[in-house]
C-alpha cells in the first residue's frame, strides 16, 4: 500500500475523534454544507404501473428490486436526475449518486444539494463516505435504525478550499477505482473457484474416481452416464427422512441445540451460534424429532442446497430436512451428493410466496449409489480437493477484506487531511 505524505501544519480540531487537521482548513457543520430535502411519503395505494419511477431505499441497496411508480402531479423538489446525490438516513445509511431516468424519491432518504460556496458535488461525495461510516456508530431506533436530524446536521467538518477539494475527490476517484478493479478480479477468481470445486464435487458424485471405468446411461436426465456398476434409485430406499415440528418452543434455553441456517459453516454442524437450545424433557413432553449423529440435515425453504452433517444430536423447525442414511450410505459421501442434487431441488420447490421442498421430493429424488466402500473414497478425495480449494478462497477474500478496508481508511485519511494528496496525481 503506498504511503502518502502529512501536510506541513496541523492544528487541533477540538473534536476527539477527528484529531488534528491541516492548519488552513475551515471548520463546518454538515447542515451548512448542503440543503437536504426528504423525500415525499408515497402511500401503496398511490403506487402504479406507469409513470415515474419511485426511488425507495430498497432500489439504491439493490438496483435489481422492482420499482413502484406514480403518475401523479407532484412537486418538483421530488424529482431527481442523473447524478444527483442521494443519502438515505434510515434502515440502511448511505450515500448514491443517481445514474437513471428522472425518478421520485421516497421518504427516508434526503436529495442532497451541496452549497457549492462551501463545497464542490465530488468532493461532497466521498466526504459522506466518510462521515456516514462515523454515523453509523451512533444510530438510533429499534425496528428501524435511523440518524436523529439533530445528530446529522451538527456532525462537525473541516474543509479545505474549493480547488483543494477537487484535487481531493480527484485523488480519491482514481486511487478507489484503482482498488475497485483489484476487488473484482479478486471476486472474479473466488466465483471461479467456487465453480471448479462445484466441478469437481459434481463429476466425482456422479462419474467416481477412475476415468476408464466403463459406464453407461443412468436413465436420469440431469445426471447422465455413471459408471456401469454403480445404481440409481430414489433417496428413500436407501435412507429415512425426519421431517421437524412446524412451530419452534417457546422456551429456548436447553441443551439440544436449535439449529438456523445462520449456524450452517461448513462441511459440519454441531452447535448454534445463538446459543438457543431445547430442554430434553421438553423434547420428549412434545415428542420433538432430534437429529442424530450422522444425519445429513438439508435447508428446504427459501436457501435451498445448504447442506451439513450432524457432528452432536439437533432440533430445529421446518425449513430444514433431516436425512439419516442406512449402512449401505456414507453420511460423508452423501454430504456432497447433495450438493450436486441442489440444482436439481430448486425446480421442485413448491409454493408461489416461498419456495418449499417437501419429504415426498426428497424421497423421490433419484441419486446415484456406488458401493460402500467407494462412497468413503470418494468422499475422501472431495474433502482434500475442496479443503485446498476453500483455503485458496479464504486467502482471497481475506485480501478482498483488507482492501475494502485501505479503500475505507484513504478516504477517510483524504478527507481529514491526515494525508496530503496535492502534486500526487
Amino acid at each position: 500500500m503506498a504511503r502518502y505524505k502529512p501536510y506541513e501544519k496541523y492544528k487541533d480540531s477540538g473534536v476527539e475523534w477527528i484529531g488534528e487537521v491541516p492548519e488552513h482548513w475551515e471548520v463546518s457543520k454538515i447542515k451548512y454544507v448542503a440543503d437536504y430535502i426528504n423525500g415525499y411519503a408515497f402511500k401503496p395505494d398511490e403506487w402504479t404501473n406507469e409513470g415515474k419511477k419511485i426511488i425507495r431505499i430498497q432500489n439504491l441497496t439493490n438496483p435489481a428490486t422492482d420499482y413502484n411508480r406514480y403518475d401523479g402531479s407532484i412537486s418538483n423538489k421530488y424529482v431527481i436526475n442523473s447524478g444527483d446525490i442521494l443519502l438515505s438516513w434510515s434502515a440502511s445509511l448511505g450515500v448514491y449518486v443517481w445514474n437513471d431516468e428522472p425518478s421520485l424519491l421516497n421518504q427516508h432518504i434526503f436529495k442532497v444539494v451541496p452549497n457549492k460556496a462551501l463545497v464542490c458535488q465530488q468532493f461532497y461525495i466521498w466526504l459522506a463516505n466518510w462521515f456516514i461510516e462515523e454515523l453509523k456508530k451512533d444510530i438510533h431506533g429499534s425496528t428501524m435504525q435511523h440518524l436523529t436530524k439533530d445528530k446529522f446536521g451538527r456532525f462537525v467538518l473541516y474543509l479545505p478550499h474549493i480547488h483543494e477539494q477537487q484535487v481531493i475527490a480527484n485523488f480519491l476517484d482514481q486511487k478507489t477505482t484503482e482498488i475497485d478493479g483489484l476487488i473484482a478480479d479478486k471476486e472474479k477468481l473466488v466465483s471461479l473457484l467456487q465453480e471448479y470445486r462445484q466441478a469437481i464435487i459434481s463429476e466425482a458424485v456422479t462419474k467416481g474416481l477412475d476415468p476408464d471405468v466403463k459406464m453407461k446411461d443412468s436413465g436420469v436426465e440431469w445426471i447422465g452416464e455413471i459408471p456401469e456398476h454403480w445404481d440409481v434409485s430414489n433417496l428413500g430406499y436407501k435412507s429415512r427422512m425426519i421431517v421437524p415440528m412446524r412451530d419452534k418452543p417457546v422456551n429456548l434455553t436447553g441443551d439440544v441445540p436449535w439449529i438456523r441456517i445462520e449456524d450452517f459453516k461448513g462441511k459440519y454442524i454441531s452447535e448454534s451460534v445463538s446459543g438457543q437450545g431445547v430442554e430434553t424433557e421438553l423434547i420428549n413432553k412434545m415428542n420433538l424429532k432430534v437429529y442424530p449423529n450422522g444425519t445429513v440435515l438439508c435447508s428446504c425453504s427459501c436457501t435451498m442446497g445448504r447442506t451439513a452433517i450432524v457432528a452432536s444430536p439437533l432440533i430445529s423447525n421446518q425449513t430444514f430436512i433431516g436425512i439419516v442414511p442406512s449402512q449401505q450410505l456414507c453420511s460423508s459421501y452423501l454430504y456432497y451428493l447433495m450438493q450436486v442434487c441442489s440444482e436439481w431441488l430448486q425446480y421442485l420447490g413448491q409454493g408461489a410466496i416461498q419456495q418449499y421442498l417437501s419429504r415426498h421430493d426428497f424421497e423421490h429424488l433419484k441419486v446415484t449409489f456406488p458401493p460402500i466402500s467407494e462412497q468413503q473414497a470418494i468422499a475422501d478425495y472431495l474433502d482434500q480437493k475442496t479443503t485446498e480449494i476453500n483455503d485458496l478462497i479464504s486467502g482471497i477474500q481475506k485480501s478482498i477484506a483488507q482492501l475494502k478496508s485501505y479503500r475505507q481508511s484513504l478516504i477517510s485519511e483524504a478527507v481529514t487531511g491526515k494525508i496530503d494528496v496535492r502534486g500526487v496525481i
